[in-house]
């Protein structure tokens, strides 16, 4: 009895230390435990009912923070000259975004954004579905990750942000995997040439070699209009971060 209670503590040990692991900056988890235990905590338990994005009837028991997750930037400097056979987390930056995806009565129904400013983490945003890109009118594409690989599991994907379009990169499956969220609904190409699915993780390098092209053919514009319009500085948006 004591060897069976012994190893169901160091279970719950190694859930613990996933859930917080070395990865995850301290004050990332402050946040997340501030979350957790008070309801009124900015942008926490009361305000997402006050903003209607969760019903009035539920209750902060069922308002459950889950496992936060780093968000990068696609690195457009370094996909420029790369071989496109290179590893995605080579050509990705730290965007010192993180999100924290909230499970509501069983769905993840709302998130809350955390960023590094001036040397500590604070919340800088809220919202329906557990983060960038992760909902859309009809599906909710982490509560679909997290079936596949619950917290438990201790597998914990990148989030990668494109402009207006977002990836997921799960560094434990096969190289250079990743996991497109735009609904194929929208007239989007990327679209049309990944999957969509969890089962089978899309090749990197197919959508890298689109993105490469899509750049190349962006920085010519660019270079078009700067000289077209010497005195406007102004970056133009859209593609890049």
């Amino acid at each position: 009895m004591k060897k069976f209670l012994k190893l169901v503590l160091l279970g719950i040990i190694a859930i613990t230390v996933f859930s917080y692991s070395q990865d995850i900056p301290d004050g990332v988890k402050r946040i997340v435990e501030q979350l957790k235990t008070d309801p009124a905590r900015e942008w926490g338990f009361y305000d997402a009912k006050g903003s209607g994005y969760i019903d009035q009837k539920v209750k902060f028991k069922n308002f459950i923070p889950g496992l936060p997750v780093e968000c990068y930037y696609l690195d457009f400097d370094k996909l420029d000259t790369a071989d496109l056979s290179t590893p995605i987390n080579k050509l990705i930056k730290k965007s010192n975004l993180w999100y924290i995806p909230i499970l509501v009565d069983n769905s993840y129904s709302y998130h809350v954004l955390v960023r590094l400013k001036g040397g500590d983490f604070i919340l800088v945003g809220c919202g329906g579905g557990p983060g960038i890109g992760f909902r859309t009118e009809k599906e909710n594409d982490w509560d679909k990750v997290r079936e596949k690989y619950p917290e438990s599991t201790r597998i914990s994907p990148l989030c990668i942000i494109d402009g207006n379009r977002q990836f997921l990169h799960f560094p434990n499956e096969k190289p250079n995997n990743l996991f497109y969220f735009r609904h194929p609904k929208f007239d989007d190409s990327i679209s049309l040439m990944t999957s969509r699915s969890l089962d089978s993780l899309d090749d990197a390098e197919k959508v890298l070699r689109y993105r490469k092209k899509e750049w190349k053919a962006f920085i010519k514009e660019r270079e078009k209009l700067s000289k077209e319009n010497p005195g406007n500085k102004k970056r133009n948006g859209g593609i890049d971060e």
